[in-house]
């Protein structure tokens, strides 16, 4: 019992110790550019803790661009890095990996000079997945990564002209018919607009390579189309993914390249070579199974509840005073005149305006009676 006792102290000690477990994160800040440090620049340590992000502490870089971090806590829980703010863009660190054995922990951010002047960027790959169909709404849905590649030292800020025009904006493609999308990696739902032939991105494009992705829905009639996609920028490399199903894909131009898992899901490859500026991929579906009666059924109320409700309203008001006076008529054919139930209601209905002084008392007696007798002659006879 008392070596247990204290093998239960010495684990608890330990664990103790190993949640107050602290190192220190060091590094430098360079501009690319210039190739040259940056000082005096404020440095944030950024945790990310599930899908929240925050700020940890905050330094300034010394006169030689490096900058310290001391007692940063360890968690196996939490993702860590630094970032600065140059010329108003956002320049991250790789992730951190703390360790456990107080080793310091160097870092390296590197930042690079703004320009609006468009570089002669290009598409070194262009991924376009197969995201399946909803039979019952007769929809097709595709993920398109972009990955572009800015060759200057510069980062270039995507700018939309005074008139409106998207000559300055990064342009990324769309089919036409679409009526959803979905915003994934390097964009965000504050830097794209509308645009001609797709949608445009205000995102800045760092030097080297920058990956965008975006996904989208578009409905289809029969049982074959196709989704045409016009890329302004030169592409390097394309490929067409899909998991194999009744519905076929192909696309002029690729050839069959094996097959690659993605979340844990197998999809064939389609490749194809280099496409210069203006060049088009256009991928062809066959085996697109129509929607069932149920199915358009269904969708149509889905659709349209708003407006169904708002007709049945209407129709209700519109019935409300016929429906009153037929189901009225039924009750003076069901309970005649001198019927007993008719006798008992008049007599209850002379009574309540009597004691609201609707009729004079010998009125009142009079009709009464009247009624009375009825009443009594209808149960005499039956």
């Amino acid at each position: 019992m008392t070596i247990m006792l204290i093998v239960g102290l010495v684990l608890s000690y330990r664990l103790a110790v190993a949640s107050e477990l602290t190192v220190g994160v060091d590094g430098i800040v360079v501009n690319g550019t210039l190739g040259s440090r940056v000082p005096r620049i404020s440095v944030h340590l950024m945790v990310v803790q599930g899908t929240a992000e925050k700020v940890l502490a905050t330094v300034q870089t010394d006169n030689q661009g490096r900058f310290s971090f001391v007692g940063v806590p360890v968690s196996g829980s939490i993702v860590v890095f630094s970032q600065v703010i140059y010329q108003g863009i956002d320049y991250n660190s790789a992730p951190i990996r703390l360790p456990t054995n107080n080793s310091p922990v160097h870092s390296k951010i590197t930042v690079y000079n703004a320009t609006k002047k468009q570089p002669h960027l290009l598409l070194s790959t262009v991924t376009l997945v197969f995201g399946g169909f909803r039979q019952d709404t007769q929809h097709v849905s595709f993920l398109l990564l972009l990955r572009f590649h800015n060759p200057t030292e510069e980062t270039f800020i995507p700018t939309q002209s005074s008139s409106g025009q998207s000559k300055n904006l990064i342009l990324l493609p769309l089919p036409l018919g679409v009526d959803d999308v979905g915003l994934q990696s390097g964009l965000g739902v504050n830097q794209v607009i509308r645009a001609s032939g797709g949608i445009a991105s205000t995102a800045p494009v760092l030097p080297g390579n920058t990956t965008v992705s975006y996904s989208f829905r578009i409905p289809y009639n029969g049982s074959d189309m196709d989704i045409p996609l016009h890329f302004v920028y030169p592409i390097s490399a394309a490929q067409v993914l899909y998991s194999p199903s009744s519905v076929k894909v192909s696309s002029l131009g690729f050839h069959p390249d094996g097959t690659v898992a993605l979340g844990g899901k197998q999809f064939d490859v389609l490749s194809r070579g280099s496409l210069p500026s203006g060049g088009t991929i256009s991928v062809h579906l066959t085996g697109l199974p129509k929607a069932t009666l149920l199915q358009r059924v269904t969708v149509f109320i889905e659709r349209h509840v708003q407006t169904i409700a708002e007709i049945t309203v209407v129709i209700v008001a519109v019935l409300a005073p016929i429906l009153y006076v037929f189901l009225r008529s039924r009750r003076q054919i069901d309970n005649p005149p001198n019927s007993v139930d008719t006798l008992i209601a008049r007599i209850a209905e002379l009574d309540d305006a009597y004691s609201l002084g609707k009729t004079d008392r010998e009125s009142y007696a009079d009709e009464r009676e009247r009624l009375m007798t009825l009443l009594r002659k209808r149960y005499r006879s039956g």
